[in-house]
C-alpha cells in the first residue's frame, strides 16, 4: 500500500506513519511512504478552519496530479477562533491551534481535525502585528529552533503532554475512519411516511 504525503516536514511525516501503524491490520499489505513537497495554495499561516482545510485539500489534489498511490495525505495547521458575544460590550475572543488532515484514495475525500489548543493572546498579537507565521513566532518567543519539525507549538503549550505529531496523527485517524471502518459510514437515511414532508 503506497501512501503519498504532501510534505517533507518531519513531525507531519511521523504523524502519518504512526496513524497508519494504528490501522495496520486493515492495511493488510506492506506500507510504503513517499514524501513530495507540494504547495498548500494558501498563506503560510491559515487563519480559520476553512483556510486550513483548503490547504490540506490543495496538497492532496497536487499529490494526485504528481504520483500514483493508494492514499494521498495533506496536513495543515492553523488558527481557530470563536467570538462569544453574550456580553456585547466585552465579547470573549478565543484563539486556538488546530491541525487538519485531508485524505483521499483518488476518488473520495475526507477530513479530520485534532483537539483545539488555546493560544496565548500575546502570541496571536505578535503574529498579526509582525506578519509572521506561528512557527517563526514560537521559535522567537520560547527561544527554540525549528519547532515545527519537532514537538511544535503544541508541545510547548502542553509541556509535551501533546505534540505536533500527536495532533496530526489524531486528525488523520479521524479522516481515515470512513476507509478503515466503512460499515458505519455507509448508513443512508430513509424517510418514513411520517417525515416525508420534512426538508433536509
Amino acid at each position: 500500500m503506497r501512501v503519498a504525503i504532501g510534505t517533507n516536514n518531519q513531525a507531519k511525516t511521523e504523524a502519518v506513519k504512526k496513524a497508519f501503524a494504528q490501522i495496520e491490520k486493515w492495511c493488510k499489505n506492506r506500507l510504503e511512504f513517499v514524501n513530495l513537497e507540494v504547495p498548500s495554495g494558501i498563506g503560510a499561516m491559515p487563519l480559520d478552519d476553512e483556510q486550513t482545510m483548503q490547504g490540506a485539500y490543495n496538497r492532496v489534489v497536487a499529490l494526485i496530479k504528481r504520483t500514483a498511490a493508494n492514499f494521498y495525505v495533506g496536513l495543515e495547521g492553523g488558527i481557530h477562533y470563536n467570538i462569544l458575544s453574550q456580553d456585547k460590550k466585552k465579547p470573549l475572543t478565543h484563539y486556538s491551534l488546530k491541525s487538519w488532515a485531508c485524505v483521499s484514495d483518488g476518488k473520495k475525500f475526507y477530513f479530520g481535525c485534532s483537539s483545539a489548543y488555546p493560544l496565548p493572546k500575546g502570541v496571536v498579537e505578535k503574529m498579526f502585528v509582525e506578519g509572521k507565521e506561528l512557527g517563526v513566532v514560537a521559535d522567537e518567543i520560547w527561544e527554540k529552533e525549528n519547532l515545527k519539525n519537532k514537538e511544535g507549538t503544541i508541545g510547548v503549550l502542553t509541556g509535551n503532554l501533546r505534540t505536533r505529531t500527536f495532533a496530526f496523527q489524531e486528525a488523520l485517524i479521524a479522516a481515515l475512519s470512513p476507509f478503515y471502518n466503512p460499515q458505519v459510514h455507509k448508513y443512508k437515511y430513509k424517510k418514513t411516511s411520517k417525515h416525508e414532508n420534512t426538508k433536509t
